[in-house]
């Protein structure tokens, strides 16, 4: 009986774990957002956000429509083909190629990467959209564009691939850091498998970011994508939520376990592509020259215009040409080096420190081989720029390529084999000679295909031309690779000319009549890389059918007539294909998933539903050519799948597409030369055929093979405008991507901006906030004893301050919300919520600087406001409903709001109409006795759309396009943290206004007040660090001190990076500036004022009703205030993606828990961490700043330890851990004793004030007077960059959920730089 009774114990005890850790299991209930399945989604989609200038992340949903991550699920449930095999659910295979995935026979979730009948489950890609504006093209580096995999929180591991007959890429995982990173390119997407190990709740946290020309990096906010994986019931959703597509009769159980086979070979030579050719040149020693230039005959007299240019690759002073297969540049083993340790820069993980590789040198010695960039033939006055990219190499396994830098000692990678890299475009501007030092990771075979490409400047349209022409080289490296070229045979060259052994002389190789991709002509165009939907079924105007060739190359969605596009299939498609494949062993593959540099082909026919379509049949017929042309598809594990009537995969045949659908395929050629086939589209309604005209389709495959006519025959250029048939179905928005070279027509350059004349005084516009942080009621300490009231802003810089009247305060009408019953302003308003969203302005008020002058106590009054609707104000408690702000207990404004102490204040902001509201405003503060005032200053505010185009209509430098100029190098760091200050992306609309202080006398004692004035030339005090300072921060600080006993202000638990080490840090906000200090050598004092009653719903922790001492997500006078944050400047400058907080151990009387407010500021959110069987580790965002609830049960001292980690931007993981210690409801002062003398250093002494040289500055960066130009930044001092300016900017009260959204929310300040 004992026994029987241990077992239901330990039973239970098993199920109440398992509940605890997927609480939704015990808690079925009807979905709270949108469930995606059953169709097409770009799970991690990146576009341009034009309003912050920066990348953003969401969701594409069956390729048209946008949506955000928070508002969805991605749904992967139970689902089927039409056959009844199971979908959601794969067998892992007996193949060492998927050993990611688990042992061979285990069963994992998987979103497939073969799109089956209607989606099923979900067919789910990545990739980035045509949101990206040309002229942000010439500020970026678009080859950098690239999507980070920053956290996984779920049951179980995660990990996403593709397959095709090229072999299996392991692209995304959460168990390995080596698989965290994609290059995604504006408008591509990638289809992958998506696999999850066990079903529930999985939140996939991505980044995007992308490099600018200056070197900066521009990252888009961490976006979480939540996954429910499994059927209804194991992911809480109420039974029937999710319908599959088709019942399973075959599920996964039944699979057989699939048997294959890696057929990567490690031997150098397996891949040889000069094995069968019986000698050829031998590039032995000397320069070789990579000469570019432009072909003088087909120069065009219109600049604008330029000729395509040549590459020519030339054996040192014989001129032969050593390009294509004609030769073989050798790298023998004398040529072997030792890697050296990797900069800061990124570097191939392929060339770690000490690693063996073989390099060909800058300069020649000894008969070595060195190669050369001439670039001298090309003119670049009339060019805007030039470069190189290279397709995937072909080498042996794993081997890796990179062109380097080496001058001045370090090691940057310029060009890039890998595909993860941020390397694959090497840009040139002027005419010159340029060494390249090459680099190869394993010895054995290389070829190396690229392209060369120009691009014009702009024309006065602003539309560019680009010409590209592509060219190969081909390696030995190594002795045995230098030995097998050629079959041993051909000749040797020395790099002079070589003695005449009866051959003749190479001729000059035919100009390749390459794609010309610079217009949109409808005749003649050729087409040799990017996506294309080569069987566009839509509908025609006559209620029918009609079947064109849509392509993303010349522009986006671009319609043409099949005949008159080539359709070109380059000599780097050319692989082995493994036994079993269709086209084995050999053929020229454009596989299922897009390749770099190669044609993307598929066939889309979602426009049917239009006319009342959907089963629709593509008949390929009459396939004329060399050899046979395969179509297939493949399973998630490889296997075949036919996609033709019959289970054929050799055209020609009939594709029936029972779903208007989107799909991409293996097309496999086996021979060179030219193809035609002829197609047509067939559907059916009412009974009724409906047949598309035939059209002819030309393929031409392999470089070799002459261009049949009309498309080999010279044509005059064409007009940039498309005629009518070749018209874009949408306005092509083009990209200019390595792999997409082409421009069409593009939008008109932007207008000068306007100039007084005539005597006429300039038009000075209001500068506008419509996002970002702001403190616009910003009290600070003015000359002579007094108080200035300024609008404190970090969207244009760091901390810029400027006088109220020139700034314009807008609300977009993306804040308008329905507001729950009961909130100021319901039942609907336009709502600014006291957490930040980052597509809203953020306005809080600030009063740390009043104790410069010895002011504590702070009144702002905000006397008068006039406007169409009222204003609320108010904020919220941490456990639920509506806590005022105003004296008196109002929610409205006009009011008056009491800052007892200097502080930083969020709060939520309605206005209950739209338009404009003016509010008059002073702050006053008493210090002996007499009242100081800053004097009245106006403040206006524009709300909706319509009230913000009609508050600034001056003519503007963009076309009245709108963006808010950044007003020079005025932040606290000497300059904007926006990397195009000058594209106007910043905000809504430009400015005249330079940002200034008030005037230093305006603030007088007793009643009297005055105003403040701006001045348009603006002098800033900059502060350098003398070489004392310098040193004085790298020194570490001795001394012990006792720990210090915190009764209230605010706190921050971060780190910061010195030397390399990652160092745990509390964050001191109670002086100015900020002190960083060792978390032990504070004590928490969490006294009565923190003791409260929990509420119902914290069961987990505490009983409903019971006591307990809280540390609020929001400010409470006598109690410490703790967030979180990672917005150290050595963390922002020195560390990419998150830190990870792991709690290690709480020891205590009592539980302790850590969480975030759930909806209204009520409840749990998000839970952090806890001792209660909860999370024990949570994730930072990069520069952030948080608020959570600390809770504690019972009485007593709590020493709670974390381990923080960082990655540093060299990739390595660094961690430090930290103790901090919380007195809850005891004496603070025993707790500080017993923990004895701590060292209040972080190893930096972040709190002396080092020597510093003041200067002044103007904001175009020229010397100026600082005694005779009105001064920004605080009150014309310069604040430490690294402590001060976050001490002034970084406090943020509260954790609230935003109203009218679910979830917990940070409170994240953000800042870019």
């Amino acid at each position: 009986m004992e026994a029987t009774v241990k077992r239901l114990a330990s039973l239970l005890a098993i199920l109440l774990t398992f509940l605890t850790v997927n609480p939704s299991l015990a808690n079925a209930s009807a979905p709270d957002r949108e469930l995606l399945h059953n169709g097409h989604a770009d799970v991690a989609h990146v576009e341009w956000d034009q309003a912050s200038g920066r990348p953003t992340i969401k969701i594409l949903w069956n390729e048209s429509e946008l949506k955000e991550a928070k508002d969805v699920y991605i749904r992967l449930g139970p689902d089927a083909d039409a056959n009844g095999q199971e979908t959601s659910r794969l067998k892992v295979p007996d193949d060492p190629r998927f050993s990611f995935l688990g042992e061979p026979g285990d069963i994992v979730w998987t979103a497939p990467q073969r799109e089956s009948d209607k989606w099923a489950p979900v067919a789910a890609a990545f990739g980035a959209g045509h949101s990206f504006p040309d002229e942000l093209m010439d500020r970026i580096k678009p080859e950098t564009l690239h999507l980070n995999l920053v956290d996984v929180d779920g049951p179980g591991e995660f990990n996403a691939f593709t397959v095709n007959p090229l072999g299996v890429s392991h692209l995304f995982s959460s168990t390995s850091t080596d698989h965290r990173r994609q290059v995604v390119h504006p408008g591509s997407h990638t289809h992958t498998s998506w696999t999850f190990s066990q079903p529930g709740r999985y939140n996939l946290t991505w980044q995007a970011a992308v490099e600018t020309r200056d070197g900066k990096t521009i990252e888009s906010d961490p976006t979480v994508v939540s996954w429910l994986v499994g059927s209804d019931e194991q992911v809480g959703l109420d039974k029937g939520s999710t319908q599959p597509a088709h019942e399973i009769t075959t599920p996964a159980e039944q699979f057989p376990i699939a048997k294959g086979q890696d057929t990567r070979s490690d031997d150098p030579l397996a891949f040889n592509p000069t094995v069968n050719t019986a000698g050829c040149l031998h590039h032995a020693s000397g320069p070789v020259t990579l000469k570019a230039d432009w072909q003088a005959s087909w120069k065009s007299d219109d600049p604008q215009k330029p000729a395509r240019p040549k590459m020519s690759v030339i054996s040192g002073d014989s001129g032969k040409q050593i390009g294509g297969e004609a030769g073989v540049i050798n790298v023998p083993d004398s040529l072997k080096a030792a890697a050296p340790q990797a900069g800061t820069d990124e570097f191939n993980s392929s060339f770690t420190a000490g690693s063996q590789f073989h390099r060909i040198p800058t300069s020649a010695q000894n008969g070595q081989p060195n190669q050369v960039l001439d670039t001298t033939g090309t003119d670049f006055v009339n060019l805007h720029e030039a470069d190189i990219t290279w397709d995937p190499i072909e080498g042996p396994q794993g081997g890796q390529v990179s062109v380097v830098d080496t001058t001045d000692g370090q090691t940057r990678t310029v060009l890039s084999s890998s595909e993860s890299s941020l390397r694959t475009v090497m840009r040139v501007n002027k005419a010159e000679k340029t060494p390249m030092e090459m680099w190869f990771s394993k010895p054995g075979f290389y070829r190396i295909s690229g392209y060369y490409t120009v691009h014009g400047k702009p024309d006065a349209n602003g539309r560019k031309q680009h010409r590209y022409v592509p060219f190969t080289m081909q390696y030995a490296v190594g002795d045995a690779a230098v030995a097998n070229a050629c079959q041993g045979k051909g000749e040797v060259l020395n790099g002079t000319p070589a003695p005449d052994r009866g051959r003749p002389a190479d001729p000059a190789p035919k100009p390749d009549p390459v794609p010309d991709n610079s217009h949109t002509d409808s005749n003649n165009v050729v087409l040799d890389r990017g996506h294309l939907d080569a069987f566009r079924v839509g509908s025609s105007a006559d209620g029918g059918i009609d079947l064109k060739l849509k392509e993303d190359v010349t522009g986006e969605g671009v319609l043409r007539e099949p005949e008159n596009v080539l359709l070109k299939v380059r000599d780097s498609a050319l692989t082995d294909i493994p036994s079993g494949l269709p086209g084995a062993p050999k053929g020229y593959v454009l596989p299922l998933t897009q390749k770099s540099g190669l044609l993307w082909p598929g066939w889309e026919t979602f426009d049917v539903k239009r006319n009342g379509f959907t089963t629709v049949k593509i008949n390929v017929n009459d396939v004329k050519g060399p050899g046979t042309v395969n179509l297939f598809s493949q399973g998630t594990l490889g296997d075949v799948r036919s996609l033709l009537d019959g289970d054929s995969t050799t055209l020609p045949g009939t594709i029936t597409v029972k779903q208007p659908t989107h799909e991409h395929a293996n097309w496999v050629f086996s021979r060179p030369g030219v193809y035609t086939m002829t197609v047509q589209a067939v559907a059916e309604k009412d009974g009724k055929a409906f047949r598309s005209k035939p059209h002819t389709y030309t393929w031409v495959v392999g470089d070799k093979t002459e261009l049949p006519a009309p498309w080999g025959k010279p044509t005059p250029t064409p007009s940039v405008t498309p005629p009518p048939a070749s018209k874009p179905s949408v306005a092509p928005k083009t990209s200019v991507t390595p792999n997409s070279p082409a421009t069409p027509t593009r939008k008109p350059a932007r207008k000068p901006a306007s100039k007084p004349s005539n005597g006429k005084k300039p038009c000075h516009q209001k500068l506008v906030l419509d996002h970002g942080h702001s403190d616009v009621f910003r009290v600070g300490s003015a000359a002579k004893n007094g108080l200035d009231l300024q609008v404190k802003e970090d969207v244009t810089g760091e901390g810029v301050l400027h006088t109220p009247k020139n700034v314009l305060l807008a609300v977009k009408d993306s804040a308008l919300i329905t507001i729950p019953s009961g909130y100021p302003g319901a039942p609907k308003g336009y709502l600014l919520p006291i957490t930040q969203n980052q597509d809203l302005l953020w306005p809080g008020w600030e009063t740390f600087d009043v104790k410069r002058n010895g002011f504590s106590e702070v009144k702002i009054n905000v006397r008068n406001v006039k406007g169409p609707g009222k204003v609320h104000l108010f904020t919220q408690n941490s456990f639920a409903g509506t806590k005022t702000l105003l004296d008196g207990g109002s929610t409205t404004l006009p009011g008056t709001i009491t800052v007892k102490e200097p502080s930083h204040v969020h709060a939520n902001w309605v206005f209950t109409k739209p338009g404009r509201y003016e509010m008059t405003v002073d702050a006053t503060a008493v210090r002996n006795g007499k009242t100081v005032s800053t004097g009245t200053h106006t403040y206006t505010w524009v709300v909706g759309s319509k009230a913000i185009a009609a508050a600034n209509t001056c003519p503007t430098s963009d076309g009245g396009k709108g963006g808010t100029p950044v007003p020079g190098k005025n932040s606290t760091k000497g300059g904007s943290d926006k990397p195009f200050d000058d594209l106007g992306v910043v905000g809504n609309t430009p400015t005249n206004e330079v940002g200034g202080n008030s005037d230093p006398n305006g603030s007088t004692e007793g009643t009297t007040t005055s105003g403040s004035s701006a001045r348009k030339e603006i002098c800033r005090p900059v502060k350098i660090p003398t070489k004392a300072a310098a040193a004085v921060k790298k020194t570490a600080q001795s001394a012990t001190h006792p720990a210090s006993i915190a009764t209230e202000g605010h706190f921050d638990w971060g780190v910061q990076l010195q030397s390399g080490k990652l160092i745990s840090a509390l964050k001191d906000d109670r002086s100015a500036p900020a002190k960083w200090v060792v978390p032990s050598s504070i004590v928490m004092a969490v006294g009565d004022k923190a003791n409260t009653t929990a509420p119902a719903g914290m069961e987990f922790i505490a009983k409903g009703g019971s006591k307990v001492w809280l540390i609020g997500a929001t400010q409470v006078p006598g109690v410490p205030w703790l967030g979180v944050n990672t917005m150290h400047e050595s963390i922002v400058s020195g560390t990419t993606g998150p830190v990870q907080m792991h709690l290690d151990k709480v020891s205590g009387p009592g539980k302790m828990a850590v969480f975030m407010s759930g909806t209204f500021g009520g409840g749990v959110g998000q839970r952090v961490f806890d001792n209660v069987g909860g999370p024990t580790s949570y994730t930072v965002p990069a520069n952030t700043h948080a608020h959570p609830n600390w809770v504690f049960t019972a009485p007593g001292h709590y020493a709670v330890t974390v381990t923080q980690t960082a990655t540093t931007k060299a990739g390595k993981k660094v961690s430090a851990t930290g103790t901090l210690h919380f007195a809850v409801g005891i004496d603070a002062k025993s707790v500080a004793a017993s923990i004895g003398k701590v060292s209040a250093s972080t190893g930096a002494d972040q709190n002396t004030e080092p020597a510093y040289t003041i200067v002044g500055r103007t904001p175009d960066g020229k010397p100026c007077d600082l005694n005779g130009l009105p001064r920004s930044g605080e009150n014309g001092t310069f604040g430490d960059s690294g402590i001060a300016s976050q001490t002034n900017q970084g406090l943020v009260a509260g954790a609230l959920a935003v109203i009218g959204l679910t979830g917990a929310l940070l409170v994240a300040r953000r800042r870019r730089g």
